[in-house]
């Protein structure tokens, strides 16, 4: 299998930070430089495997399937609650923010079946997109007051969070 990353922020002039203990480096989680471009944009990964083939006279051979890792996204998480509270969600049904399986999220279709990892404490939850939201990146999705606090405390407002999609919606 042949993975390739391309950034976009690849071509631009890159940081020269040193690698030391104790850099600007050490700052940002190791994945950064992977998964986010200098400016913090997210990379395109391209994905091609090439298929083994086989010699006529070889005898078949059954191969164990290996289930594909979930593409994961890293940016970060914030809370909405009371201001929304019982206003109407773009899946038509009333935004109810006791519900630990609401999520806003622009990067997913309406019914996206999400897992969401706290990067600091490891805390996840699933939850279900049945919203959008006003925000950008970095920040990825709102999660409902109830989902956000099974993750952290609610005086965070914003936490790093790790997101993989368990299945597409609509």
């Amino acid at each position: 299998m042949v993975i390739v990353a391309a950034i976009w922020a690849s071509a631009l002039p890159s940081l020269d930070l040193p690698n030391a203990a104790g850099s600007a480096r050490d700052a940002y989680p190791a994945h950064a430089n992977e998964e986010f471009g200098a400016r913090g944009y997210l990379s395109t990964r391209y994905v091609s495997m090439a298929t083994p083939t086989a010699s006529p006279t070889a005898e078949p051979r059954v191969e164990p399937t290996a289930t594909p890792e979930r593409e994961k996204f890293y940016g970060l998480a914030t809370w909405y609650g009371a201001a929304f509270h019982g206003n109407r969600m773009r899946n038509g049904r009333p935004f109810n923010m006791y519900d630990e399986s609401i999520a806003a999220a622009n990067l997913w279709p309406i019914g996206s079946k999400l897992k969401v990892v706290n990067e600091d404490s490891g805390a996840s939850i699933d939850v279900v997109v049945q919203d959008t939201g006003g925000f950008a990146r970095p920040v990825l999705l709102d999660l409902s007051f109830a989902a956000f606090g099974l993750l952290d405390d609610h005086s965070r407002g914003m936490i790093p969070v790790i997101v993989e999609v368990i299945s597409e919606g609509e």
